[in-house]
């Protein structure tokens, strides 16, 4: 669920944000989702060697450190003058990436964490979409009404900055707490008598 809520605000948001906060000219509007696009094309290479290589859990904190990296680059550079003729496309690079890498890998996971139980994966995955979309809805509904009370021509910075961040730490903390259950589950062994 946090994985689609970092991909899903940041495809909401990057708009409101370059129109907005940035106030972009309209090709920006056009050309900054089509650089995130790409960068996340580009990358949906080579996820599966990270995850051959580095394994699933390792590559989804890749690419959360990745999109975080992009969220604090959002905090830290959005007043400098070449935030918006250079940076900002360094940053959507960053965004595509991560979206790529940890909507990818979260899937692995998820068939993972089914294993051989295959009989409970259409649940699993009616779950996990059904709980994607009710808190992308919730959270759309909750930023734009928080917007009308807080008007700041910073706030869709802050939004990309704090509440994608936070998306991609929660996930990351779920796979972390799946490392961590799956590592100390106690073994049992049959003693015959």
């Amino acid at each position: 669920m946090s994985t689609m809520l970092y991909i899903n605000l940041t495809q909401v948001f990057v708009p409101l944000y370059l129109h907005e906060t940035l106030g972009m000219a309209a090709s920006a509007l056009a050309k900054i989702p089509l650089v995130i696009y790409l960068g996340s094309l580009g990358t949906s290479f080579v996820v599966g060697t990270l995850n051959k290589y580095l394994g699933r859990k390792v590559a989804y904190l890749m690419g959360a450190l990745i999109g975080i990296m992009g969220c604090g680059w959002i905090y830290l550079r959005s007043h400098v003058p070449t935030f918006t003729l250079y940076e900002i496309y360094i940053v959507a690079v960053l965004f595509g990436a991560a979206s790529s890498i940890v909507l990818v890998t979260n899937l692995g996971v998820t068939t993972d964490a089914i294993g051989d139980k295959t009989g409970s994966g259409a649940f699993v995955y009616g779950i996990m979409c059904f709980t994607d979309k009710l808190s992308n809805g919730i959270a759309v509904f909750v930023i734009q009404d928080c917007h009308k009370t807080f008007p700041n021509t910073e706030y869709y910075g802050h939004v990309l900055t704090f509440v994608c961040g936070s998306a991609l730490l929660l996930g990351s903390m779920g796979v972390i707490s799946l490392s961590i259950c799956r590592t100390s589950k106690p073994n049992y062994t049959l003693v015959s008598e």
